[in-house]
C-alpha cells in the first residue's frame, strides 16, 4: 500500500537519478540509465495504485485518453471515432526502441483530436 508520501520520495529518487545520468559520462551512461527506468517506472507505479484508490485525480487528459480507450477498445490505429460530438484518432507511436535501435521493443497509444 502506497501513500502521497512514497510518491513523493519516488519522484525525488526519480529526479536525482536524472541529474546522475545528465552529469555522468558517456561509458557510465549504461549503468544510469537502468536506474532511471527503474525509477521512473516506480513513480508509474505508485501513480497508478494512488489513483486507482482515488487519493490522487488523473490529469484531464489522461481521464479523456482512458474513456476512449473502455469506449472503443477494438480501435486501430488510425480509426477515427466520434465521442461527445468530437472526432478523435487513434495513433500509435514507439514507445521504446530496441537497445540496438533497429527495432521496436514497446508500443505506446494515444487519442489525438482532429479538427473538421
Amino acid at each position: 500500500m502506497y501513500s502521497l508520501k512514497d510518491l513523493e520520495n519516488a519522484r525525488a529518487t526519480l529526479n536525482s537519478c536524472v541529474e546522475a545520468f545528465d552529469k555522468a559520462l558517456p561509458t557510465c551512461q549504461d549503468q544510469l540509465s537502468a536506474k532511471v527506468r527503474a525509477a521512473s517506472r516506480k513513480v508509474q507505479e505508485i501513480e497508478s495504485f494512488l489513483k486507482m484508490h482515488g487519493m490522487i485525480e488523473p490529469n484531464p487528459q489522461r481521464k479523456l485518453q482512458d474513456e476512449l480507450e473502455n469506449r472503443f477498445p477494438n480501435a486501430e490505429h488510425r480509426d477515427i471515432v466520434e465521442y461527445h460530438g468530437k472526432l478523435y484518432k487513434l495513433r500509435y507511436y514507439p514507445e521504446q526502441k530496441c537497445r540496438s535501435g533497429w527495432g521496436i521493443k514497446k508500443w505506446g497509444k494515444r487519442w489525438e483530436e482532429i479538427m473538421p
